[in-house]
């Protein structure tokens, strides 16, 4: 074990970024939760994000406790644990079905997403293996890039394909394509991955009448705004009328049963119409920060596992935000994306924080410990 060393002003951003999120939830799930407990408690979900931010920052610290350098000895096991959970997930009764995806591993005692999981396992295990190939000066070969390419198509295929999760798979390949260019792939290597990528998508789209139809609602949502196209049609509505300021902290009306998923994967639209404006960008303030300070870290660390492992998780938590981002405001269609550490949920927030658990364990080791 070692001594963990938190950089003062990420640790500030990421702190504020969480307790906005908790009082946004409150505001966003007061209504739903007030339904589901008879009108006893308007806390339900915050209680529950609560103690998933709890139980994620615990998770966090241990993370960065474990020095990375030692990391190596597991990664096998890791990933044969997670082959294990997306199968179950995918081809047991244990595999549990909610909004019509199945992506949770239900427990009994306890329900999680291992494609969250998964999300750690990768970006460590690609790091690793991007650090080896740099020590080796092999970075752009066959070999390397073979290995990773069956890698990603392989954990990719258990999650997408069974669980129908395509946007994970998207995240995933996004941010190990960037790693790649992060850790000196070459460029035409990496434009040919990209047309690739887009290739593989819209074939991923084509075959699947799920996806055509969210693709044709995001060109044209009004054109069935009570159907297919109601929730972000509800979502533009919100924002519309928050304007700049917002119509006030807790008076928002989408909540109250117009705007679903109002407390998960949508809930920046209740902040534009609460907060408004300045509370969006308030958001993107403390994402892009907390990227930048983390890109810092990953620039000053003393090898180039910890750089790439840093890079990819900050990678990660801004093309997801991006992404959320993207879809509540129409430039993208609907994935199921959540606003990290904004949007409910206890698998996603969990592992988010064991992804900035990495973040701090690199920033331990790094010898210049007083980054600003």
């Amino acid at each position: 074990m070692q001594k963990v060393r938190f950089h003062p002003l990420f640790t500030l951003l990421l702190l504020t970024l969480m307790l906005f999120g908790l009082m946004m939830i409150f505001s966003a799930s007061s209504v739903k939760s007030l339904a589901e407990t008879n009108n006893h408690s308007m806390y339900l979900y915050f209680q529950k994000q609560l103690v998933n931010n709890i139980v994620g920052l615990v998770a966090g610290v241990v993370v960065a406790m474990y020095p990375y350098t030692k990391w190596k000895g597991w990664m096998l096991w890791a990933n044969g644990i997670m082959v294990i959970l997306l199968m179950l997930v995918g081809f047991t009764p244990l595999g549990l079905t909610v909004n019509g995806a199945k992506r949770w591993l239900d427990l009994g005692v306890f329900q999680f997403q291992p494609s969250e999981l998964a999300k750690v396992v990768m970006i460590i295990t690609v790091a690793y293996w991007l650090s080896v190939a740099k020590k080796r000066n092999n970075l752009n070969t066959v070999h390397t890039l073979g290995k990773i390419a069956i890698y990603i198509i392989g954990m990719g295929a258990l999650i997408g394909i069974p669980e129908n999760h395509a946007s994970v798979v998207m995240i995933i390949i996004l941010v190990t394509g960037t790693m790649l260019y992060f850790a000196g792939l070459n460029r035409m290597l990496f434009f040919g991955g990209i047309f690739s990528g887009v290739a593989v998508g819209a074939l991923i789209i084509l075959t699947s009448e799920f996806r055509r139809q969210r693709v044709l609602t995001f060109l044209n949502p009004l054109a069935d705004k009570l159907g297919d196209g109601y929730q972000i049609t509800q979502n533009w509505y919100a924002l519309g009328s928050g304007e700049l300021f917002g119509v006030g902290l807790g008076l928002g009306r989408q909540k109250f049963g117009w705007l679903p998923e109002n407390h998960t994967d949508f809930i920046l639209g209740v902040i534009g119409e609460e907060l408004g404006l300045a509370g969006v960008l308030f958001v993107i303030v403390l994402i892009v920060g907390l990227y930048l300070f983390g890109t810092s870290i990953a620039l000053s660390a003393k090898d180039d596992f910890g750089s790439i492992l840093v890079m990819g998780v900050m990678l990660l938590l801004l093309f997801q935000a991006a992404i959320n981002m993207a879809v509540i405001s129409g430039l993208f269609p609907v994935t199921g994306m959540p606003l990290p550490f904004v949007s409910y949920g206890g698998t996603s927030n969990i592992i988010m924080c064991m992804m900035m658990g990495c973040v701090y364990n690199v920033y331990s080791h790094t010898k210049n410990t007083e980054l600003n």
